[in-house]
């Protein structure tokens, strides 16, 4: 009889110490699973946002002389801690400028180098891109506004 109650025994510490491991590897995944939620979380959250962002280019003269682009842009609704300014040429070639966002309904004139690579046969495109930020410090660059082609001067 005693014989039966030892191997009782170990039948029950052999379950115990497979539930403990079980639990173990449980909370080895979670930890790893648990930062992959948290980090695709928050980029959620910040793209949300960009739903709540209107910003737009107003108008954009390219200066043959300068090879500069002066971008207006105007920012309607939405906290923007940035914008950038892009223009694209129709070869492809993009140049960017990245500065503070206007504020709510406010406008903000914007120079961006277009290079010396743009001719009459080669129109300068703009477009405005928010930057929202959170609390924590991370940032999202929203969809660029719809496109606007710039006027030329010589």
């Amino acid at each position: 009889m005693a014989k039966m109650k030892k191997r009782g025994l170990s039948n029950i510490v052999a379950t115990i110490l497979i539930v403990l491991l079980a639990l173990a590897a449980a909370g080895l995944v979670w930890g790893f699973v648990k930062s992959f939620l948290v980090d695709s979380g928050t980029s959620i959250d910040l793209r949300a946002q960009c739903l709540d962002v209107d910003v737009g280019v107003v108008s954009c003269v390219y200066s043959a002389g300068t090879d500069n682009a002066s971008v207006v842009v105007k920012q309607e609704m939405g906290d923007v801690s940035e914008v950038i300014a892009i223009i694209n040429l129709l070869d492809g070639t993009a140049f960017t400028t990245q500065t503070s966002a206007p504020g709510q309904f406010g406008t903000k004139e914007i120079t961006v180098d277009a290079g010396s690579q743009n001719d009459d046969n080669n129109a300068t495109i703009a477009m405005v891109s928010a930057v929202i930020s959170d609390d924590a410090g991370n940032s999202e660059a929203c969809p660029p506004s719809p496109s606007v082609r710039c006027s030329s001067v010589v």
